[in-house]
This record gives structure tokens, sequence and C-alpha cells, in this order.
């Protein structure tokens, strides 16, 4: 029977694979999604292949004792392969959403920028606005990245980056549920829903953001908790303020977690405290200092919540002078679908809702249609708390149960897979991006040069770049591909735009590779 279970599976893995190679030679396809078919299909086998040969027998062993798992399935021995393979799968992903033209000037083109520059003597100017990139956002996470771009200075190297936060990521959740739950099954599975995660899948799969690194050292602060190891605590606190200046605010619940939690009152009075003082300084010195080199006057993130207050002690003081008001702010269906995405397991360990409920609300009470929705690196944060909370909540199941405790945990480690899976995305590259890298020579020398945003990221960061539409009044040179999108342009406004430059007397076609189109200002326009 396990047998025949395996080469189903094997089978259907390389139907997956045939699929994949179809589209990829398709004339008419730039990408591939799964079947609902198929993708029941796949379910269906993961859930009876897992239930008839992984997950081991009820145990009477006390849940403090290591359950070893007989037979030849030793989950331990697959999680380095597994976090290999999801590493390679990410950053094939991502190579050929690059190379199909799938990446756009924000966020990919902006970081890569930054750290271009950065190597180049212009600490983090990003090449869009022409500005400090501090003054948006106090990444000094980021800025840490830059000496690999001494080694190669492409957006490669944040492909690889985000692959490896991936894989690492997984990884360290995976030690993190087996510290909790002491079972090897129990806790493969938990890091294989982390890693086909749809919430998980669908932020990495998001251009490139510094968010991306923060699910492996959120993991590693709790272990390093648990497992008594100060330093490595420290290590990883320090670590997750300095990806962006906010994460201060959802540090500060986990201390009070922490602190309510018997034998890691230390690590919890040191997360509150190292929070609180970075965040003060964050806001108050560091934000400001930056703000003012770059001519700003006003910290534009927080305009997202607006609506509530014009600085963070309005706000507070919205929410808990107006709650009904704050109430009726909040998005209540990406709410609902959250919780069931994640079977409402944190409700198990009361209280995790401490650190698992505030970037929920912070989030789905913005005015941004994609912050509200959770949508792309919005969901990352509080989904990875949230399976923090779900591993915390198995095992306050697992010690209620106790004779049972590996398969009924299992069980709905299984279901939370199914409900998380995505529909993955597969992205044909095109033979223009070879193109593309042999124009970005010849353009080095035309500027002001207008880019199409998903143009940008493509090209050497060097010079006086920026993007449609907002600089061709000004620029005197203009780089488009009108098969490509044009963030923030709908389709028909830019097919608009095309078409009024191409028809107008204003630009002359200077050169072009196929679809990519250079133009030049006529003289006296």
């Amino acid at each position: 029977m396990k047998r025949a279970l395996l080469v189903l599976l094997c089978l259907a893995f390389v139907a997956f694979l045939f699929s994949v190679a179809l589209d990829l030679f398709a004339p008419d396809e730039s990408s591939f999604r799964l079947s609902t078919v198929s993708l029941t299909l796949l379910r269906v086998l993961l859930v009876t292949f897992f239930l008839k040969v992984l997950l081991p027998s009820p145990s009477p062993l006390p849940i403090g004792e290591r359950i070893k798992v007989r037979g030849t399935f030793q989950p331990r021995q697959w999680v380095l392969p597994i976090s290999l393979g999801f590493f390679v799968w990410m950053f094939f992903t991502k190579w050929t959403q690059h190379l199909a033209f799938d990446t756009h000037a924000h966020d990919l083109g902006l970081f890569h920028s930054a750290l271009w520059n950065t190597v180049h003597g212009h600490f983090m100017v990003d090449s869009l606005r022409n500005q400090i990139y501090f003054s948006d956002h106090l990444s000094f996470f980021l800025a840490l990245l830059s000496p690999f771009y001494k080694l190669y200075s492409g957006p490669e190297i944040l492909f690889v980056g985000t692959a490896a936060a991936f894989a690492f990521a997984f990884l360290m959740f995976y030690r993190f549920a087996f510290e909790r739950l002491q079972e090897e099954s129990l806790a493969l599975f938990a890091a294989l829903a982390f890693a086909l995660n749809r919430y998980v899948w669908g932020a990495f799969l998001h251009e490139f953001h510094p968010d991306f690194f923060a699910p492996l050292f959120f993991f590693l602060l709790f272990l390093s908790a648990y497992r008594k190891r100060w330093a490595l605590f420290l290590i990883s606190l320090t670590f997750i303020l300095l990806i962006k200046e906010d994460y201060s605010l959802y540090v500060i619940p986990i201390g009070v977690y922490f602190l309510l939690k018997r034998g890691l009152r230390r690590y919890g009075l040191a997360a509150l405290i190292g929070s609180v003082i970075y965040g003060t300084f964050a806001f108050s010195v560091f934000l400001p200092f930056f703000m003012q080199l770059a001519g700003k006057f006003d910290y534009g993130y927080l305009g997202t919540w607006g609506h509530l207050g014009k600085s963070f002690l309005e706000i507070a003081i919205s929410v808990l002078t107006h709650p009904k008001d704050f109430l009726a702010a909040l998005s209540y269906r990406p709410l609902l679908n959250f919780g069931i995405k994640f079977l409402f397991l944190p409700f198990l360990a009361p209280t995790t809702l401490l650190f698992v409920v505030p970037p929920l609300l912070l989030n789905t009470s913005a005015s941004h249609a994609l912050i509200r929705g959770l949508s792309i690196h919005y969901g990352l944060i509080p989904a990875t708390l949230a399976f923090v909370g779900v591993i915390e909540g198995l095992s306050r199941l697992r010690m209620l149960l106790k004779s049972h405790s590996a398969l009924i945990p299992g069980i709905f480690l299984l279901v939370l897979i199914l409900v998380g899976l995505p529909r993955f995305t597969f992205y044909k590259p095109s033979l223009e991006s070879v193109s593309v890298h042999i124009a970005c020579e010849t353009l080095k020398d035309k500027q002001p040069l207008c880019v199409q945003s998903s143009l940008f990221p493509h090209l050497i960061p060097q010079g006086d770049f920026s993007i449609f539409p907002e600089c061709s009044e000004r620029a005197r040179f203009l780089l488009v591909h009108p098969s490509l999108e044009s963030y923030p342009l709908s389709n028909e406004e830019f097919e608009e735009k095309f078409q009024e430059i191409n028809q107008g007397k204003e630009w002359r076609l200077l050169e072009s590779w196929g679809k990519l189109t250079l133009f030049e200002r006529r003289s006296g326009s």
C-alpha cells in the first residue's frame, strides 16, 4: 500500500513537471497555474501518503520524551534536502519571473538601485527618486547586504537572498516546531505548512523586500528563548529591529508574552526594553534626520492610517477612545480568511493572541487596499507570527490529549497544509531579456532617461533614471515595451500613452530591439 501510494505521488509529480514544460514552450502562454482538478488530486495524494507513511503510531510516551519514528522514514533526514529543494525552487521562480519582465521598479528596482549605488559611492540612494532610502524606511539590515554587491552587482543577488531567506526560515521553523512538539514528523509537517502557505509563498513571490528575512529571525527569537540561548536571542532581536523601524511595534507584544511565561521573563524584559529604546530612537531621531536630508517633512507610511490620526499618539488615542470607529474601519473578510487558513489554532493557546492579533489589526485597518487585504509582503509577518501561535496551540493540545498526542495534531497540520496551498505560478522567460541587457550597455549615456517600470530592474541603475509616465515631461530619452506592465498605469492607460508618444511629433524613434523601443525627444520639444 505504501509503495503504491509513493508510485502514484511520483507519477503526479512527473505529470506536474510535464505540464510546466509544456507551458514554457507554449507560444501563447506566459505562466501556468495548476488547474483545480490537478491541485485537488495532489492534495488528496499528499494527505493519503502522509497518513499512511509519515505519521507515527500513537504512543503512550510522555510528551517531554522524544518519540522516535520506527521504519525506514526518518523526518530529520529529509529536512535539509527539502530546504535545499525550496532554495532551488524559489530562486528559479524569482529568476524566471525577472526574465519574464514580471518585476517592476517597486520594489525590486528600488532596492537593487540602492544597493548598487551603495557600492559605487552613494550610500543607500535609490535611482528612482535620487534620495536616500532611509527617508522612507529604516532598513539598516538592507545595508548589510551591500557587500554582496561587490561580488556581483546584479538583481540576481537579491533573488539568491530571497531563496536563502525562504530556505533558512523553513529550517528554523522545523527546529522551533520540534522544540515545542517533541516529534520529528509533526515538526516536518509544520515546516511544510509554512513553506507551502499562500500568504508566505505569495509574499516571497512579490519583487524583493527586506521583510523576507523576518520569518527566519522571528523563529530564531522564539527558539533561542525556549532553549535559553541568550546570545542567540539578542542577535535575532537585533536583526529583527534592523529590518524596519515598525518592527519594534511587533516585538513589544512578544516581550509581554515572554513576561507571562515562567522561565522566559528575562527574555521578555530584554525584548521590551530593546524594542522600546530602538523604536524611540528610530521614530524620533533617525527617521527625522534622514527625512531632513531628503527634504521630507512627513512620515509617509503613517499616512496609511490617516483616517485614525496624524501621529502615533493620535492613532492610539483614537483606537482607545473610539473603539467602534476602529472596529468599523477593519476589513473583516481578510481577517476571516486569515483565521480559516490557520484553522484558528492560535486560540488553543490564547496568550499567543497577544502577538498574533496586533499585526493583523494594524494591517487590516489601513486605508491601502493591498495592506488591508494582507496581499504581497504585508501578509508575511502576520502569517509568521500566526504559525508560532499554531505551534504553541498544538503543543498545548498534545499535553491535553497525551495518549493520542501525535495523531490528532498531525491531522490538524495536514489540513493546515491543504487549506494553505496556493496555486503556484510559473513564468516563461523571454528571449528579449538578452536584448534588454545588451541595450543597457548602450543606454548608460542616454540621460535623463524615462523608463517603464517593468524595465527598470533590468537596467544598471547609474545616472538620471526615472519612471514613466511622471518623468516624460523632462526626460530626453524614453524606453518602453508595449507588451509589459507599467506600474502605476493600467494596461489601457499605458496603451493610450504609448500611442500618443508613437504617433505624436514630440518623440522620434531612435532604436528598437523587438518590441523594446527607445525614443528621443525631438530638438526644441
